[in-house]
């Protein structure tokens, strides 16, 4: 009697340690590149800073591709996931005319909780070639739209961390590039 719950209570305790490895295998496997996580966290919950983002944080692309809007034309999209695991989603849609282009991002503001900037976008000889939104929804979503003076295709950055929107529309601003290893580079000025 004794060896059985001796044989049992072993089998048992190999099941748990064997579970245990698979959940850390997999939580390792899911958030192995996000090695500014801990940062975040300690942030988040000890200093109650809600939307923090560090310094050396770093986006990297996790997927792309086109999808069928709601308007019936193709639109593309792109996710990246920084180092700290927040992800950013970027997408631009053709609207089918300017005038459409507008009233969505019209639309998409009205449905906004909160305007955080509303600026022009500018060249390098400072005509108006734009405008850029950046906005708070319910959720909370962070949300930064963006469209070219007389353009059909409306551009939209959207996360639930507005800080890391604002931080990735200006890194890719200037055009960008990636990296060997998928990291977003920016080709700032």
């Amino acid at each position: 009697m004794a060896i059985t719950r001796r044989l049992i209570r072993a089998v048992l305790l190999s099941v748990f340690l064997c579970l245990v490895f698979y959940v850390c295998t997999i939580l390792w496997l899911s958030y192995g590149d996000c090695n500014a996580l801990p940062k975040r966290l300690y942030h988040n919950t000890v200093l109650r800073e809600q939307d923090f983002m560090g310094q050396d944080v770093r986006f990297k692309v996790r997927i792309a591709g086109t999808t069928l809007l709601p308007s019936g034309h193709l639109g593309g999209f792109t996710t990246v996931r920084a180092s700290d695991c927040v992800e950013v989603t970027v997408e631009e849609g053709d609207e089918g005319s300017p005038s459409q282009a507008v009233d969505e991002m019209e639309k998409r503001i009205r449905g906004g909780v909160r305007i955080v900037e509303r600026v022009p976008i500018r060249d390098q000889d400072g005509e108006l070639v734009g405008e850029l939104v950046a906005l708070v929804k319910e959720g909370p979503k962070a949300e930064i739209i963006s469209l070219k003076k007389g353009a059909r295709k409306l551009f939209v950055i959207e996360s639930k961390s507005l800080a890391h929107a604002l931080a990735y529309e200006k890194l890719i601003q200037n055009g960008y590039r990636l990296d060997p290893h998928g990291y977003v580079i920016g080709e700032g000025k």
